[in-house]
């Protein structure tokens, strides 16, 4: 990289592209540097810092702000398009996507057992039309929400 702005090859945005390109294409890379240096760069980390605390709010989990938050950049990498002015724009967000996967994941396990035993014991869930499964249905993973402006 060094080398490269040395050459003035970092001056363009073509160059700066390329670059980029070749140190994300690298095998020296790991993928938690990607994570960090937009969390960095935005300072969206910080989430947890400025967020309510467990005291007064026993519910709300700060880390899962920040999961969303890499996710949605993930997203905006993985799309490769206009990624500087999608990350500054961008009017999408997800929305609890860690927690809505556990809850999917838990459901999906509870079906898988609901159906189980009624392969069983069909006579036992005879008049039973609908499992009772745990939380409530949520988004598919990777939903993502998009806020309109209000006018």
């Amino acid at each position: 990289m060094l080398a490269a702005a040395d050459k003035g090859q970092l001056n363009t945005n073509a160059g700066v592209a390329k670059q980029v390109r070749r140190l994300l294409d690298s095998e020296k890379i790991q993928t938690p540097r990607v994570p960090r240096f937009f969390r960095e760069y935005f300072g969206y980390e910080s989430a947890a810092d400025v967020f309510k605390t467990q005291k007064e709010f026993p519910g709300h989990d700060s880390r899962a702000l920040i999961a969303d938050a890499d996710r949605l950049v993930e997203a905006i990498l993985e799309a490769d398009k206009d990624v500087l002015r999608e990350l500054l724009t961008t009017s999408k967000s997800y929305v609890a996507y860690r927690i809505a996967a556990d809850s999917r994941k838990k459901r999906a396990e509870a079906l898988a057992n609901y159906e189980a035993d009624k392969a069983k014991n069909p006579a036992k869930f005879k008049n039973d039309k609908s499992p009772r499964l745990p939380g409530r249905s949520s988004p598919p993973s990777g939903t993502c929400w998009t806020s309109s402006p209000t006018t």
